[in-house]
């Protein structure tokens, strides 16, 4: 199995990434009013978000790249965390950290037995699409 694809529409899948990673730094470095208990959805939001952004890139890399893009999402969680220091009402979470992690190595598997391949879906329906 090999990433060395060529993309029909690469700014549309690096420009989607692009908006996912922003959204989710967003969300997680925007003010919050209200106290927000630590649950298990907070815990899961992070590791769904992680999952997500690890299988989305895992499609725009090659394969040979995966090991720097794990180490990239690691980092990402990382700083969100440090920068969530800096902001009064937000609170950074080493579990959150955690959460982080296991949705990375989870869409790293995932990517792993497949979903990388989202990307090469999605562009044959889109030029069904189009094309039509």
């Amino acid at each position: 199995m090999t990433h060395e694809r060529s993309l029909r529409w690469p700014l549309l899948w690096f420009g989607g990434g692009a908006l996912l990673c922003t959204y989710i730094i967003y969300a997680a470095l925007t003010p919050i009013t209200l106290f927000v208990p630590t649950t298990l959805w907070d815990k899961a939001s992070h590791a769904v978000a992680f999952f997500v952004l690890t299988v989305w890139f895992s499609a725009l890399v090659a394969r040979r790249h995966m090991g720097r893009l794990v180490i990239g999402m690691i980092v990402l969680g990382i700083a969100i965390e440090v920068a969530q220091s800096f902001i009064p009402s937000r609170h950074p979470d080493v579990l959150d950290i955690v959460a982080d992690v296991i949705g990375i190595t989870a869409g790293y598997a995932g990517a792993m037995l497949g979903l990388s391949y989202w990307v090469s879906w999605a562009e044959a329906a889109l030029a069904w699409f189009v094309n039509r």
